[in-house]
């Protein structure tokens, strides 16, 4: 049985929650209200449009695709880590963090761009382009608002970094 593609692109969004609701925890001063769902939503969209429009099962060997996504997630989780709740100001200010931040989406994406969705009948890459955008700006704002939700809780209880990297897992699991 074939998944719907709604069901497709809900599963390739869900790494665009657990990735906000992280970055919320880590970074709960910054105002990232529109941001870095924006972010999210241009990256997956270019990256599905992408697969879909190069066909990746054609260039990418199925076998491989899982260590590429994989790779992607470790170093998106790297960033994170960098990123940190309270990086040092002489080697990481804002600016720095900014550019660190913006990464992950785009690192986040390849799972979009390895799964190529555009082999469905009557489904034009661009319509996968803008599904994917849609779905995963909707899945970054709800993973925002759940971060902020939790990242108080967590932060009296000391748990904040395990929680952070707990979601960042499971965005690998999901990809």
């Amino acid at each position: 049985m074939i998944p719907s593609i709604a069901a497709v692109l809900f599963l390739l969004g869900a790494d665009s929650f657990c990735a906000s609701a992280a970055v919320r925890i880590q970074l709960p001063e910054v105002r990232l209200k529109w941001q870095l769902p924006a972010a999210f939503a241009v990256c997956d969209g270019l990256g599905s449009f992408a697969g879909s429009a190069t066909q990746t099962g054609w260039i990418i060997d199925g076998r491989i695709a899982p260590a590429i996504g994989a790779a992607a997630v470790i170093a998106a989780i790297g960033l994170m880590m960098m990123i940190g709740r309270r990086p040092s100001k002489r080697y990481l200010g804002w600016p720095g963090r900014a550019a660190l931040l913006a990464a992950i989406p785009l690192l986040l994406a390849t799972d979009n761009f390895l799964a190529g969705q555009g082999n469905s009948p009557g489904v034009t890459p661009a319509i996968v382009a803008v599904m994917a955008a849609a779905a995963s700006f909707g899945m970054s704002l709800v993973g925002l608002a759940a971060g902020e939700f939790a990242g108080r809780r967590l932060e009296r209880l000391g748990l904040a970094g395990v929680a952070s990297a707990a979601l960042m897992f499971g965005a690998w699991v999901v990809s």
